[in-house]
């Protein structure tokens, strides 16, 4: 039988290979060609693939980006209003009376210019068109009831009670409403059987407290 040794030679010391293959017949090629592979063994297939490794640890954060530019102004400029009412011989208001301010409540003037007060401070007058919200507490010594009004026309969502036989309460009221430049907004005693409102007058800790307070401002 042929090997691969009949047809190898190595030189000692030496990793040249050389193949020797004697002038033969067709058939002792295929010997030796039958051998080399017997020697070598044939290519098994592709094992199957690994499993994934484990992730590796992330990176260090990158460096800050540049500042982005500065985005556009709002397009409704502030309006607001911030009164408050008081009196050392309180206020008595009759049945459908609006609540007079007298008392500024900024350190800059009275209102910014989107309102514009009347003299009494009982109405103020919407020069910048919006949507407004208002928010108003009122502290009586006898049960009385009071809403918001607009143009003139009482806002009767807003109507809220006060209790007071056995001494002063509060209440605040709120409304958020589309205002148009011109219109009015007051606070009134929303009673409609001729009661009197007796807005409290009473010192406190020898202080004279405010009646009544009213915040407006515009979010739309």
């Amino acid at each position: 039988m042929v090997t691969v040794e009949d047809f190898f030679t190595v030189t000692p010391g030496s990793a040249n290979v050389r193949l020797e293959v004697p002038t033969g017949t067709t058939g002792a090629i295929a010997e030796i060609v039958q051998a080399i592979v017997a020697e070598l063994g044939l290519t098994g297939t592709t094992g199957a693939t690994g499993a994934t490794g484990t992730d590796g640890v992330t990176g260090a954060t990158g460096p800050t980006g540049a500042t982005g530019a500065t985005g556009p102004t709002s397009a409704f400029p502030p309006a607001f209003a911030a009164f408050m009412g008081d009196s050392t011989a309180g206020l008595t208001l009759a049945a459908g009376g609006r609540i007079g301010y007298n008392l500024q409540e900024s350190a800059v003037g009275i209102v910014s210019s989107g309102f514009a007060a009347s003299p009494t401070g009982t109405l103020f007058t919407v020069t910048d068109p919006g949507v407004y919200m208002m928010i108003s507490t009122i502290t009586c010594n006898n049960s009385s009831v009071f809403q918001f009004e607009v143009n003139g026309t009482p806002r009767t969502n807003t109507i809220m009670a006060i209790i007071g036989e056995t001494g002063p309460g509060s209440i605040t009221i709120m409304d958020i409403l589309p205002m148009g430049a011109g219109q009015t907004i007051g606070v009134r005693n929303a009673s409609n059987n001729g009661s009197v409102a007796n807005l409290f007058r009473t010192n406190t800790a020898g202080r004279v407290p405010a009646y009544s307070s009213i915040a407006i401002y515009r979010i739309g």
